[in-house]
């Protein structure tokens, strides 16, 4: 007999027990028993020497389920996913509130887009010699411009021969329509009419006439600068009984108004009197532009109250989207700490798309700002000729507690403000190009000029070439016919900052009628 190490299953060694050498025990041993029987009462002892493992169809033991433990940029990825879907969905939201505001327009809102409608007209057939600058001088006598639009080609770098200006007020468009249709501008006849998208505009001007009750109430433009409301009314109550005068005041000059206004008589016939004398009269210098009123007045047609601001519609958004998050998580069952963070993203999203909203606004007003002149030359250039003329002090003193009444009224304030036309205009070309163009560059120039003669304005006026180069012209309007000519004789030739300058005679009546462009 001897021990030896056998290897069992599964990597399991059985221990040292004795195997019996079956030949020997039959030869040595004669029990009477046979040798397998032996072997059955000795059990086997295993031991572990390697790990266990569950195979297919093993019962797993049941623990409680956790996650993995995010990292930073995941923690990021999850905060920012979670801001963007609450954008979305107050985006969502405005544009929702957005549609229903429009569904639900009001009256009031619908007049205004009409009288939008009613103050665009169609320029065509225009020189292309002619700039945005010179179409909005032509057609300012006629009321306030808001914007002048021309289509642009940019194989030619030329402008497609029409525009489309913008008005203030309907009244300035309809009275361009009647007055500048077939008028000569830059050696061209213009077609002015309405947009495409209006068509016939009387049936609306009845509409807007009869509704509001301005049968009685006349526009007026081109008013001069001087004027009051007071001196206006006693020139235009030689037609009947006037029950209000206005003239809108100006922003930018104190104590000035914007040239236009609105006077309302007690018939309506006055009225039509009014229109039919007035128009184009000669009021101390300037031609009056007088037709019958179609804006409503401002306190009839607020739409403000029925517009709802950005940060009222913002708020209201962001309230409806966090309602939806605050709902989407409690269908998942989240906890009220996931619900606050929740809510303070919203207040965060709010605070960003706002002022998101906020700097496009700003932007869309500084685009529509681009499309309009905040200066023009010619304009400031006659107000301060206007402002320039030189009265007697005691016949003012003698005028300011003035009181007429009746026809005669119409005569003395002519006698009032009655102005001599420029003896001589003289152009300055290739003196100054645009970088030279400051707040400085006028007062030199009337200051040089001063020395030929009196000067009574300086107006530069800027325009592209045929080359697409902005050029400056300047002209000098003297008050002595002689002055001119000393003027040309001084300065033709003359070199100024490296630049040979032109000096020549301008035709005074294309100067009276802002036709800069010769």
């Amino acid at each position: 007999m001897s021990l030896t190490p056998l290897l069992g299953l599964n990597g399991f060694g059985t221990a040292n027990i004795p195997v019996l050498g079956l030949g020997a025990l039959g030869t040595t041993l004669n029990l009477g028993i046979p040798a397998v029987s032996l072997l059955n009462p000795l059990k086997p002892n295993y031991e572990q020497l390697g790990p266990v493992y569950n195979g297919p169809g093993s019962l797993h033991e049941k623990k409680p389920f956790t996650l993995v433990p995010l990292d930073f940029e995941q923690r990021g990825a999850i905060d920012r996913a979670k801001k963007f879907a609450m954008e979305e969905s107050i985006k969502a939201a405005l544009a929702k509130q957005t549609r229903q505001q429009q569904l639900l327009q009001t009256p009031a809102n619908k007049k205004a887009q009409t009288l939008n409608l009613l103050s665009r007209i169609y320029v065509g057939s225009i020189s292309y010699d002619l700039k945005e600058e010179s179409i909005k001088v032509a057609f300012s006598p006629f009321g306030p411009i808001r914007t002048v639009t021309m289509s642009w080609d940019a194989a030619t770098q030329k402008h497609k021969g029409f525009a489309f200006i913008e008005f203030e007020h309907p009244e300035a468009a309809h009275l361009a329509v009647e007055q500048m249709n077939n008028a000569s501008l830059g050696g061209r006849q213009l077609k002015v009419g309405r947009p495409s998208n209006l068509p016939q505009a009387d049936p609306l001007i009845n509409e807007l006439v009869t509704e509001y009750k301005l049968e009685k109430k006349i526009y007026i433009a081109g008013v001069h600068a001087d004027l009051t409301e007071e001196d206006l009314k006693l020139v235009f109550e030689a037609f009947g009984k006037i029950i209000s005068c206005k003239l809108p005041a100006d922003p930018a000059r104190s104590s000035k108004h914007r040239g236009f206004g609105y006077i309302e008589y007690e018939s309506e016939q006055s009225a039509n009197d009014a229109v039919a004398s007035m128009n184009m009269f000669d009021l101390g210098g300037q031609f009056l532009r007088v037709g019958k009123a179609i804006s409503p007045p401002e306190d009839q047609l607020n739409t403000s109250s029925n517009s709802i601001p950005t940060a009222a519609a913002m708020a209201a958004a962001s309230a409806t989207a966090k309602v939806m998050a605050l709902e989407a998580e409690n269908v998942k069952g989240r906890s009220p700490g996931s619900i606050s963070s929740a809510s303070s993203l919203t207040s965060g999203v709010n605070a960003s798309l706002l002022n998101s909203l906020a700097t496009s606004e700003q932007d869309g007003q500084t685009a529509s700002g681009a499309l309009s002149w905040d200066r023009i030359e010619a304009q400031e250039a006659a107000a301060k000729a206007a402002a320039m003329g030189v009265e007697d002090d005691g016949l003012l003193e003698h005028q300011e507690n003035l009181q007429i009444r009746g026809r005669d009224a119409r005569n003395v304030m002519m006698q009032k403000l009655i102005r001599y036309p420029p003896r001589g205009v003289m152009i300055l070309r290739n003196m100054v190009g645009p970088e030279d163009c400051d707040d400085d560059l006028e007062t030199e120039v009337n200051d040089e000029c001063c020395n030929y003669g009196p000067v009574e304005r300086v107006v530069i006026y800027q325009e592209l070439d045929e080359e697409g180069q902005l050029i400056i012209k300047i002209f000098v309007v003297f008050t002595d016919f002689e002055a001119v000519d000393r003027a040309i004789s001084s300065l033709n030739g003359r070199y100024f900052a490296g630049r040979q300058v032109i000096a020549e005679r301008y035709d005074t009546a294309k100067f009276e009628s802002n036709d800069l462009t010769g």
